[in-house]
């Protein structure tokens, strides 16, 4: 029998693991998506809240201050990405100034450390790229900014190296009271268990009650985002908020860890896990980002994502035994600073356990920090060493990121290892450049199970789908100078490059359709001679539509395309975003993956 059964390994979740798993106590996870940190806690504002927002008194004031201390500690011990930027929340005119007041006085009950009112000038001196008609802002300096699903990878790993064990793919789907505890009806069985953590986030509701009798009402609420290039990432430097609303925080325009410009969100009802991106939600949060920051450039966005955060009728976090079902604990209603609050919520459990005579001695032999390879970020001598005792971080995977096949490999060996490209992904750091996606033939290489595993010859992985592609080999050789672009070579396969041309064919197969950001699709087309169709200017085909082998290239000619579409055969027309394409300099023989 298990001592702790805990439903849901988002941020919360994982928190609870980490703490509970620095004691002599038999901790299992059950997470029903794939991998951790799969819902909410991988699409929100990335942001560790200072805590002037939540009424004094309540718990969400109290564990939003609590929480952001811890977690910074725990960022700076388990190697999580995190900068303490601080934040301004912004009165865009004099009517606002009163709430600015309010926020004010809400942090000094909270404890908020740091905290002031400022001038228009002092905020525009601070963020110069600022709407010119701002007359003040509360500023908190403990803001920060954080790494959110490695931040939540982070404690659930450490937590499974000290003997909590992980059960993915594994929802809950029945809970019964028993005479010892709860038992648990799950994928792989019965599980018996004494006390019960409710950690489901945007289904805890559900979860409870299961177990209990109705208490709460979860309202889950999308909140639509642009992510920008890295060339929009100092256009501010601070968290920059607008006085909030009914509806949440509103739209804010943040720094990323990673160096992006994170613009968002929007706060829409919905029902369930609906993650939809809208053309309405969009147009909505550029033009509220555009009252704070009237010089974004929206046209620098790589990537559009949509997170459902768990808002709860009660008006505070719902914490505790829920009435009537010993040893079921509620964790539920995280909303906007669950993230932050996730360290301080996670201590809560062990008091209910040690109230109850249940929290035995703490482990002396717990192994805890962590630590990440992020070649990038590494000093040349480091690289050079690195290389030296792995000759897979030489070999770059993806450019714009700096990604080496080593840091792949340690995605496929961490102590919860990847068991999706998504997840190979967010380990190694991928999906902040301009290119979205890693070919998935050094993960194929290496054994992992990941991905599609019915194709044959050779084959490019970008975005989530598949295309079987042959790869124009020596194109460099008879194209001096044409060949640019950010591309590398891994077994034979090229990579994807912003720029430059292009060097693909399709091979005739029955799924050619390749998600890029704007997709990527093919479809049936008459006639068998290979054409060059430039859409919108930008790229054009080589004098006479030249061919290299039964491939077509493509040459980089200015301006900013829509799209391109080249054919083959009879069989695909396929379409791709002119800036986020290609594949290049292969100069081996391509190999089947």
């Amino acid at each position: 029998m298990l001592d702790v059964a805990i439903i849901g390994c988002g941020v919360i979740g994982a928190a609870s693991a980490y703490e509970l798993s620095h004691y002599r106590l038999q901790t299992a996870i059950f997470e029903a998506e794939n991998d951790v940190a799969d819902c909410t806690t991988k699409a929100n504002s990335a942001i560790l809240h200072a805590g002037y927002d939540p009424e004094p008194g309540t718990r969400m004031a109290r564990l939003n201050v609590e929480g952001s201390a811890l977690a910074k500690e725990i960022c700076a011990r388990l190697d999580v990405p995190y900068r303490q930027c601080g934040s301004l929340v912004l009165a865009l005119s004099p009517e606002e100034l009163p709430h600015l007041q309010k926020l004010y006085e809400n942090g000094i009950a909270n404890g908020v450390p740091g905290i002031r009112l400022l001038s228009a000038e002092e905020t525009l001196a601070m963020e110069p790229n600022l709407a010119p008609n701002v007359v003040g802002a509360l500023y908190a300096p403990s803001a920060a900014i954080v790494s959110p699903w490695d931040f939540a990878l982070a404690m659930a790993e450490v937590a499974v190296r000290n003997g909590v064990e992980l059960h993915r793919s594994c929802p809950v789907t029945h809970i019964e009271k028993t005479a010892d505890g709860w038992a648990l009806t799950t994928p792989d069985g019965i599980v018996e268990t004494r006390y019960i953590i409710n950690a489901a986030g945007i289904s805890a509701q559900a979860v409870h009650d299961m177990a209990a009798p109705h208490k709460f009402t979860i309202q889950p609420t999308r909140g639509e985002y642009y992510l920008l290039d890295k060339s929009e990432g100092s256009r501010v430097h601070h968290v920059i908020f607008q006085c909030p609303n009914e509806n949440g925080k509103g739209v804010l325009v943040a720094p990323t860890v990673h160096g992006n410009l994170l613009v968002g969100p929007d706060a829409v009802r919905v029902e369930g896990d609906n993650t939809a991106c809208t053309a309405a939600g969009l147009a909505f949060v550029s033009a509220a980002a555009r009252r704070s920051v009237p010089s974004i450039r929206f046209g620098e966005s790589i990537r559009n994502f949509a997170g459902v955060r768990a808002n709860v009728d009660t008006g505070d976090f719902v914490i505790g035994e829920a009435e009537g079902a010993p040893g079921f604990i509620d964790l539920a209603g995280m909303k906007s600073p669950g993230l932050s609050s996730a360290p301080a919520v996670a201590k809560e459990v062990t008091k209910i356990l040690k109230a109850h005579g249940d929290l035995p001695a703490a482990k002396t032999d717990y192994r805890d920090g962590r630590t990440r390879v992020r070649f990038k970020e590494c000093s040349p001598e480091e690289k050079a060493r690195l290389i030296a005792e792995d000759p897979a971080y030489g070999r770059v995977v993806c450019r714009c990121e700096t990604i080496t096949e080593g840091e792949i490999l340690n995605a496929l060996r961490e102590e919860i290892p990847a068991t999706t490209i998504d997840g190979v992904k967010r380990r190694a750091g991928a999906g902040m450049g301009r290119a979205h996606s890693l070919p998935d033939g050094i993960v194929q290489q290496h054994g992992a199970a990941v991905g599609r595993k019915d194709r044959q010859g050779q084959s490019c992985f970008i975005g989530n789908e598949s295309v079987h592609i042959r790869v124009v080999a020596g194109a460099d050789d008879a194209l001096p100078g044409v060949c640019g672009g950010d591309a590398a070579d891994v077994g034979g396969v090229g990579l994807l490059t912003q720029h430059g041309p292009v060097f693909i064919q399709p091979q005739n197969c029955e799924e050619a359709a390749v998600v890029f950001p704007e997709g990527f699709r093919a479809v049936p087309l008459v006639g068998a001679e290979i054409q060059a169709v430039p859409r919108g200017g930008g790229y054009a085909a080589l004098p006479g539509g030249k061919a290299v082998g039964d491939g077509i290239v493509f040459q980089h000619v200015g301006g900013q395309p829509d799209q391109i579409v080249f054919r083959v055969g009879v069989e695909h027309s396929v379409s791709f975003p002119a800036r986020v394409c290609g594949v290049r300099r292969i100069t081996t023989a391509p190999t089947a993956l």
